[in-house]
């Protein structure tokens, strides 16, 4: 099934009949701009104006047109954004094959609008595909804690592993992830003080030999040294307290050499994890934590800097969420044939027939 396919299918939540241009054309007009190096929605327009009838009738565009700015906004809020995120995870292959999703949230900046706060998106990601599995908009009276059970109604989760931040280390979130048939890889931080005390009264009362560690070699990158280390031990009380789900807890430490001024300095910090893996090593614990944190490189750093997300002014609560998955729909399939996102959309740009041809082929 080649993308143009899995996109034709995406329906509206309101009736179709009767309107010049269809969601799915729509949706195809705006991943081929976005792969040809164009940024807002305006611009995706003018684009759409510079190609041949060919190419738009490739787009199933009707008469090798292309709609106007304005069009494009009115159709987007037209857009079911469940079936779109359903379509994109059976195109991408994320629907069945990624067994570890990291959820992770995400704020648009420039959607402020008449006073309104910014829209935030809490988006799952399979980390292993590099693909976008899911998303949910938070409505003003949100939080990220109470967006989360709606994200994971959302998500088939069983024989999964789900990793998140300390914000998500809640016992309801916990109970949801563990009774749909999932497990969860989560920090521990202030802002569950009793739990982070006992996890480190449970570390000093451990003797060593049930400790099991881990170093990883360290690694240069970004004009610094990283060292990252792991000690973990099983839950000790783990069917006599509130978080009877956790199996094992660690403890990852970060140290970090930069030199300075001509000065090595060495920062040193200490994270606690939980777990509702029952056989994980701590290698593999240590590995499945630190691929969390790849989301806000791999992902958000692209969607900001490349795509220009932040500059977006779109902020339509039903628009905004369409535009942020086809910008991780772009990021996944450059991917797959390139590590330099700028360059080969400054390819696509010259050469958009190159872009078609990405688009057309099957999946």
């Amino acid at each position: 099934m080649s993308l143009l396919e899995a996109l034709q299918k995406v329906k509206a939540n309101v009736s179709q009949k009767g309107r010049t241009y269809q969601v799915g054309s729509i949706l195809s007009l705006l991943f081929i701009g976005y792969m040809c190096n164009i940024n807002s929605v305006a611009g995706i327009s003018r684009f759409g104006r510079r190609l041949t009838r060919s190419q738009l009738r490739k787009l199933r565009l009707p008469d090798g047109r292309s709609p106007c700015h304005s069009t494009i906004l009115e159709i987007l809020s037209r857009v079911d954004i469940l079936d779109l995120d359903r379509c994109i995870r059976e195109f991408s292959g994320s629907a069945n094959d990624g067994q570890i999703i990291n959820i992770d949230g995400k704020t648009l900046r420039s959607s402020k609008c008449m006073g309104k706060k910014a829209l935030h998106i809490l988006g799952a990601f399979c980390n292993d595909l590099l693909s976008s599995m899911g998303q949910e908009l938070l409505s003003d009276a949100d939080n990220e804690i109470t967006a989360m059970p709606r994200l994971l109604e959302k998500l088939d989760i069983a024989g999964k592993i789900l990793t998140g931040d300390a914000i998500f280390a809640q016992r309801s979130i916990v109970e949801k992830i563990v009774t749909s048939g999932g497990d969860f890889v989560l920090t521990v931080k202030n802002n569950q003080e009793t739990l982070k005390r006992e996890l480190e009264q449970a570390f000093e009362d451990t003797p060593d030999s049930k400790v099991q560690e881990y170093s990883e070699a360290p690694t240069k990158a970004h004009g610094r040294i990283e060292e990252r280390s792991i000690k973990m031990i099983d839950m000790p009380w783990e069917y006599n307290n509130e978080w009877h789900h956790i199996k094992k807890i660690a403890r990852i430490t970060r140290c970090r050499h930069k030199k300075v001024r001509g000065q090595w300095k060495e920062t040193e910090e200490e994270a606690y994890v939980i777990t509702s893996l029952n056989s994980v090593t701590a290698k593999t614990l240590l590995s499945i934590n630190r691929g969390h944190w790849s989301v806000e490189n791999k992902i958000h750093w692209v969607r900001d800097v490349v795509l220009r997300e932040d500059n977006c002014t779109v902020h339509k609560r039903s628009a905004a969420p369409v535009l942020t998955a086809l910008r991780n729909l772009v990021i996944s399939c450059i991917k797959k044939v390139s590590n330099a996102y700028t360059a080969t959309r400054e390819l696509y740009a010259h050469k958009p027939h190159l872009a078609f041809k990405l688009f057309l082929a099957s999946g």
